[in-house]
């Protein structure tokens, strides 16, 4: 893998983005969603990123967080995924994101190896 980043996690963090997204736009293309947040599951087994997109947006919609989050997974294309080892609905309406840690540790060690002393150093311009 010749990709290399100062932040892996952020790589991994940007791709569940791209992937919400285009599931978003496929399942409900008449909704704009300018931020798509995400946090840390309180329990590693949910996964290393979560959504509650489904939450809010369910009311919107007049649809269950639950079945609106496994229609947003299965929407998911899955070819495109490179850091994300699968995706899952869970706990009412959450969408949670499982990291391919070969893939992900690859791409760290990787990355430290060519940065050297640049890895960990974000650029703030």
């Amino acid at each position: 893998m010749s990709q290399t980043t100062e932040n892996p996690f952020a790589t991994f963090r940007h791709e569940c983005e791209k992937s919400l997204a285009s599931a978003l736009k496929r399942v409900l293309p008449e909704v704009q969603i300018t931020n798509l947040a995400f946090e840390k599951p309180s329990n590693p087994e949910y996964g290393q990123l979560a959504s509650s997109l489904c939450f809010e947006l369910a009311k919107k919609v007049s649809q269950k967080p639950l079945e609106l989050a496994e229609n947003l997974v299965k929407n998911m294309d899955k070819s495109e995924f490179s850091f994300i080892e699968n995706a899952t609905s869970a706990g009412g309406g959450y969408v949670n994101f499982h990291v391919d840690f070969v893939k992900f540790s690859a791409l760290t060690l990787g990355s430290v190896r060519k940065l050297d002393t640049e890895y960990g150093f974000i650029k703030s311009e």
